[in-house]
């Protein structure tokens, strides 16, 4: 055996004892042990077939490498390599989560194929199934230990997978364990027979092949036989039970019904002895229940008590109870007195004794009062009980309680007077008419609209000949129609005429009340006076298209208007219109100072100007605020439009008077043509001016600008801009730079100035030109200013900790005038020092000088508390802007730094040179260091050593370099003087 060979053995039993293991570590070491048995076998493998030297082979045991073609000392053979490439693999399986199990077994049962087919090249002495063994012998015991390894494998889990039939106890599984063994055994030792038959010459080929082919038909058919025995006896087993449960339950079912039928006798007799005694117990109770439903019936149906003849209440019912609120024991021994209500006179109850004491019944309705103060009515009859002398000597009162019916009539008496009160007090007029015209109720609502009275309209006829002139038979006509109705129906919107002459809208609507005694249909009509509503509808509709302030049309009246011109476009051919898109340009200053009434005193003026600029078919609307459109119908091509445009712009040079206020104002104007492009939609023509118009603002406004379809492009490309720049921020796209400061005392790095660059996924490196005006003018500047100054202070802090010994002093961030203007900018540039715990004498700020004088007095003390803080600041772009120079000792600033602009032309241009010789001159006098950037000859750098400046930044000594390459520059620790 080959160590290879030996290792991979070591390395397969190793892999196999530890799948067993529910630890994970150990099932992870069995999977990589399985990756590593397999890598062997197949990278051995490939050395055979394709004559590789891998360096395997000289692991454990030196000798020159040979092909396929070579036999090779120390060199598995290539079955072995196969086997350990089929037995890795099914070991990786089964160390997995979710194992494999017939994929691990068909490997395992190939790998014992393999193994077989050597042993049987051996043990009969002939040359094996695979001849690549005939050039690289596999050994006997090898092929042994594959064998055994494969077994192994196969019954790691024998529960699962195709081995969980042979284990099973079913007969599938005790015909898989008989015939298997027999299946490999039985053939080999023909087979062995067969061979060694023929070596000593006992008999030839033919005899032998016959021998092996009757011997494996005698034996496997005896097997079956066997087997099939074997079933046989287990289904005459199985059959003999079944009979005996048979046989069990049927005589547990004859046991059953013996003891049912005896007990069903038993219970026959019981039953008749049960019967006789319910029937004698039903006959002795039948009188009981006769008078007990009685009873029942009564007292839940009725409020029953009995008296004694003076009058004393000797028994109530419960129901007398809970109707009164008194207990029994409250009511014997008292008189009805004790529930009078004192609704009835005395005489009523007067006549109630008469009755009754002369043994007549009474019947009446009594109003009672209950204990806890509410009253209640009861229909009741008295019956007296005489005695031999026909006198009473008990009376039962036999009372209903009537008290929701008495309610309900009430209630009836109440509603009906509610409803004339109703119909008489209403708001709305109201009629009540009969089917032949008469009127029978009219309401004050309808008399005081129209000033007609009850008297002067008895019938619908005289209603008709007042309130509709001429129309009164069409409308006698529609009011007949109402007699027929079934439900309630709106009868639709009339004018009416009053007494006083005024026409009124009424909204009328009519619904059947039923009939009258002497048959006639009866109806209810309603009006609902709606003049107002419509003399509103016609004002929202004004409203609607309409602005309320300057009385142009508004937006949606002008796009209606701008879409029907469209289609007229295409229709047409040679109609040709013009959109234009005006914007007042100073507005908002005119608003915030003479306040918003003189701002809309100033919006009507310029409303009626442009009205007064165009012709009477096109149309000037207003779109909200301060912006205006017209729509210019009809005309000959774009000098047309020119001329309103110049025309309107004339009209708003000259002064406008607000109270005596003089007010001066103009106009960007854009221009849209409808033949400038194939328009769909009036908004996209309106969009196009919009566009123009911002164009003609960009331009320095008071101008006009036509739209042509590079503005639309140029407008879509910034957008897209702004639009990769807000997923930029979301993505982390930007990184920072760091462009070396060069002190020009050592001539070595004091510092570095961070700037932002943006690594766009297409575009590569994106200049900040192109992105950092967008980023300003939409606010987006805040959020990446606050991150870049974060990861400048951090870099910073490590090279401080990285580089401790070497002359690094400064790191230089540029602050934005919208972050400068933050309410909370101190706050989160001491939290920024605090989180990359960068002391903030480390720290530069750079601001500009148009910042500063932007916020006056502000950014003095903005400026002072960053000072505070110990942070320097910088004036960025010295000499570009407006400093006032009196105030700017007045400044708590620490460093100017001198402009590109002056630096570059320096040696060419003696002006150049004497404004940096005079800013330098002047940091120096003020207590400030300057800093020239843009140096990039070593001629400039010798003029600004003379000049004493103090420190410098460009292209001479680096370009801005990313973190890696300038710490790599920091290490190299340069000196270029």
């Amino acid at each position: 055996m080959k160590p290879n060979t030996a290792l991979g053995f070591v390395l397969s039993g190793l892999a196999l004892n530890l799948l067993h293991s529910s630890r994970k570590l150990k099932l992870r070491v069995a999977q990589a042990l399985g990756v590593a048995i397999a890598l062997l076998g197949l990278l051995t493998l490939s050395q055979h077939l394709f004559g590789w030297n891998l360096g395997i082979d000289q692991l454990l045991f030196s000798d020159k490498v040979g092909a396929i073609h070579t036999s090779s000392p120390g060199r598995m053979s290539p079955v072995s390599a196969l086997n350990f490439s089929l037995i890795g693999s099914a070991l990786w399986l089964a160390a997995r989560s979710n194992m494999h199990y017939r994929k691990v077994q068909v490997l395992a049962l190939v790998t014992s194929l393999t193994s077989l087919q050597v042993l049987i090249g051996y043990i009969y002495g002939v040359k094996p199934l695979f001849g690549l063994s005939s050039f690289t012998h596999t050994a006997i015991h090898t092929a042994i230990s594959f064998f055994l390894l494969s077994l192994g494998t196969l019954f790691a889990s024998p529960t699962d997978g195709l081995m969980s039939l042979v284990i099973s106890h079913s007969a599938g599984g005790m015909t898989a364990r008989v015939l298997l063994p027999a299946a490999i055994a039985i053939p080999f030792i023909l087979g062995w027979l067969w061979v060694f038959g023929e070596k000593v010459g006992l008999f030839d080929l033919a005899f032998g092949l016959s021998l092996h082919v009757i011997g494996n038909v005698v034996v496997f058919t005896g097997l079956v036989w066997y087997c099939a025995k074997s079933l046989s006896r287990l289904d005459i087993k199985r059959q003999q039970a079944e009979a005996a449960l048979r046989t069990a339950y049927a005589e547990l079912e004859l046991r059953v019904e013996q003891r049912t039928a005896e007990l069903s006798q038993a219970n026959q007799v019981l039953e008749g002895e049960i019967a006789e005694r319910l029937r004698t117990e039903a006959a002795l109770q039948q009188s009981f229940r006769e008078l007990a439903d009685m009873k029942f019936a009564l007292d839940q149906s009725s409020i029953v008590a009995i008296t004694d003849a003076r009058g004393i209440i000797t028994e109530v019912n419960n129901k007398f109870c809970e109707l009164s609120g008194y207990s029994r024991a409250e009511l014997i021994g008292q008189t009805h007195r004790i529930i009078n209500s004192s609704y009835h006179p005395k005489t009523f109850f007067r006549q109630m004794w008469l009755t009754i004491s002369q043994g007549d019944v009474w019947q009446g309705e009594i109003k009672n009062k209950a204990k806890d103060g509410t009253y209640y009515w009861v229909a009741t009859t008295i019956v007296p009980f005489l005695d031999d002398r026909s006198k009473p000597y008990q009376y039962i009162a036999i009372r209903s309680d009537i008290t929701n019916r008495k309610q309900a009539e009430e209630a009836l008496r109440e509603s009906e007077e509610r409803f004339r009160r109703a119909i008489l007090d209403a708001p709305l007029p109201i009629i009540l008419h009969a089917e032949d015209g008469e009127i029978l109720q009219i309401n004050r609502a309808w008399t005081e609209i129209t000033g007609y009275c009850p008297q002067e309209i008895p019938t619908i006829a005289d209603w008709a000949e007042k309130a509709y002139g001429t129309r009164q038979e069409q409308m006698q006509d529609a009011i007949a129609r109402s007699y027929q109705l079934t439900e309630r129906t709106a009868q639709g919107e009339y004018s009416i005429t009053t007494s006083t002459g005024e026409n009124r809208i009424w909204d009328f609507y009519t619904a059947p009340l039923g009939y009258l005694p002497d048959g006639r249909s009866l109806v209810i009509s309603t009006a609902f006076d709606v003049t107002q509503r419509k003399q509103a509808e016609s004002q929202l509709l004004r409203h609607a298209f309409y602005d309320g302030l300057t009385d142009l049309p508004n937006r949606a009246l002008f796009m209606e208007q701008l879409k029907h011109s469209l289609q007229k476009a295409k229709r047409h051919q040679d109609y040709l219109f013009a959109v234009l898109f005006l914007d007042l340009d100073r507005f908002k200053i005119i608003n915030d100072s003479l306040g918003h009434l003189k701002g809309d005193q100033f919006l009507i003026y310029i409303a009626r100007i442009l009205e007064a600029c165009i012709r009477a078919t096109d149309m000037a609307a207003r779109l909200g605020g301060d912006e205006f459109t017209i729509l210019l119908e009809e005309i000959q091509d774009v000098a047309d439009a020119i001329k309103v445009a110049e025309r309107i712009q004339q009209e708003l040079r000259s002064p406008l008077n607000l109270d005596g206020q003089e007010v001066f104002t103009s106009a960007s104007i854009g221009i849209a043509l409808s033949s400038t492009l194939n328009y769909e939609q009036p908004e996209q023509l309106l969009r196009d001016a919009d566009t123009a118009m911002y164009q003609a603002k960009a331009l320095g406004k008071s101008r006009y600008a036509l739209f042509h379809p590079e503005m639309y492009a140029t407008a879509l490309t910034r957008l897209q801009l702004e639009a990769n720049l807000r997923r930029a921020i979301e993505n982390q796209e930007f990184q920072l730079y760091y462009q070396p400061i060069i002190s020009l005392t050592n001539c070595r790095i004091i510092g570095f100035e961070a700037l932002m660059r943006w690594q766009h996924p297409e575009r590569g490196l994106v200049n900040p030109v192109d992105f950092i005006p967008l980023a300003e003018e939409t606010g987006l500047i805040v959020e990446l200013g606050y991150w870049a100054l974060t990861e400048a202070c951090r870099q910073m802090q490590a090279w401080l900790q990285a580089y401790p010994h070497h002359s690094l002093e400064k790191m230089s961030v540029n602050l934005s005038a919208k972050q400068f203007c933050q309410p909370n900018l101190i706050c989160q540039i001491r939290n920024i020092l605090q989180s990359t715990n960068l002391n903030p004498r480390n720290l530069v700020l750079e601001i500009t000088e148009s910042v500063i004088i932007k916020n006056g007095d502000e950014a003095v003390a903005i400026l002072s508390k960053l000072r505070a803080l110990g942070i320097e600041i910088l004036i960025d772009d010295f000499g570009t802007g407006y400093s006032s120079l009196g105030r700017l000792y007045s400044f708590p600033i620490s460093m100017l730094k001198i402009d590109r602009s002056f630096v570059n032309p320096m040696t060419t241009n003696k002006r150049n040179l004497d404004i940096i010789e005079i800013i330098v001159a002047l940091a120096n006098k003020l207590g400030m260091s300057a800093i020239a950037e843009g140096v990039e000859t070593q001629e400039q750098l010798a003029i600004l050593r003379n000049l004493h400046c103090e420190s410098v930044q460009g292209y001479f000594f680096s370009q801005p370099l990313d973190s890696s390459n300038a710490s790599a520059l920091i290490a190299a620790n340069p000196q270029w003087c």
